[in-house]
């Protein structure tokens, strides 16, 4: 079960405490998200394999849980603030949607041939791995939230991508790759070091100013320096 406790309790006396019990499942719950009033988390009671399972969305200010969708693929989904992006098993392989928790309005930004797979978001920028053009080569795609504009950024890369909004990071052969998106110039982080692939949340490999690199050592890189830090 997924619990919600007030937080009203104290030291002294904890039965004070009270709780909502907001979902109750016969799987297990994974990925939670909280932020301003809304709670996300998959819940993988069908899950079996690759088989999809359901993401769900609750409401402090309503108090009521609801679905976003019941066809996720591979524990994958990322959130800024009251947007959400996932990948979900679409007619042709996995495409990518987007959908507004205070609106709830679900749009669909990607329904490529093949696979899109993979997505993150900061701001209004979302990214992710796409294979619509070769199923064993992997290409990096941004959608612009604002202005409703798709860009193939990389190809060929070796890594799922992150943004912070500012910068995409990715891998490719010859290293770790940061792309600048107001200017669309590419240039290398690293050639001896590689990102935290698949952290969750994403913010444990990047934010506004940093990079979490793995290598012989953990390092810090900074995107606006250029800087690494040991």
């Amino acid at each position: 079960a997924l619990y919600l406790y007030d937080t009203n309790g104290t030291w002294a006396d904890l039965d004070d405490d009270t709780y909502t019990i907001i979902d109750q499942v016969e799987g297990w719950i994974e990925r939670i998200t909280f932020y301003g009033d809304y709670i996300t988390w998959l819940d993988t009671t069908d899950w079996y394999s690759c088989s999809p399972m359901t993401l769900k969305v609750y409401d402090l200010v309503s108090e009521s849980t609801s679905v976003i969708s019941n066809q996720i693929a591979d524990f994958i989904y990322s959130r800024a603030n009251n947007t959400v992006v996932y990948q979900f098993n679409g007619a042709y392989g996995r495409d990518i949607a987007l959908y507004q928790l205070d609106t709830e309005q679900n749009t669909i930004i990607c329904s490529a041939q093949g696979t899109q797979r993979n997505p993150h978001i900061r701001n209004n920028i979302v990214v992710w791995e796409d294979l619509r053009d070769s199923p064993s080569r992997r290409d990096i795609y941004m959608y612009n939230i604002t202005s409703q504009t798709e860009t193939k950024i990389a190809e060929n890369a070796t890594n799922l991508p992150y943004t912070n909004g500012t910068y995409i990071i990715y891998e490719n052969t010859s290293g770790v790759q940061k792309y600048h998106i107001p200017t669309a110039s590419t240039s290398l982080v690293s050639n001896s070091a590689r990102t935290m692939s698949y952290a969750y949340p994403p913010e444990m490999n990047v934010n506004e100013s940093y990079i979490v690199l793995l290598g012989s050592t953990l390092r810090l890189y900074n995107l606006n320096t250029s800087q690494t830090i040991v």
